[in-house]
């Protein structure tokens, strides 16, 4: 499965897309999966990115989306998709 992350501002250097991340990791536990690459996506444009998602089964599954700035913000959102 295909995913594509827009940057809303446009201000996101890189992004990282992990799935099913335990819920009791935090944000600085998160940021350490994503430090050696893990995750990460490709850039399409100046504001898209995109990742293949492979073996999540049909059903709901949890999407962990880590954008990086190029002035060091991070931020860190954790969303629910529909897989098909």
């Amino acid at each position: 499965m295909q995913i594509d992350v827009a940057s809303r501002d446009a201000t996101a250097d890189s992004m990282h897309v992990l799935t099913n991340v335990p819920a009791n990791l935090d944000d600085a536990g998160v940021a350490t999966l994503v430090k050696d690459g893990r995750g990460r996506c490709a850039r399409v444009d100046r504001a898209l990115f995109r990742s293949d998602l492979d073996g999540l089964a049909a059903g709901n599954a949890t999407v962990t989306v880590v954008t990086f700035e190029m002035t060091g913000t991070r931020n860190v959102q954790r969303l629910v998709v529909q897989v098909p």
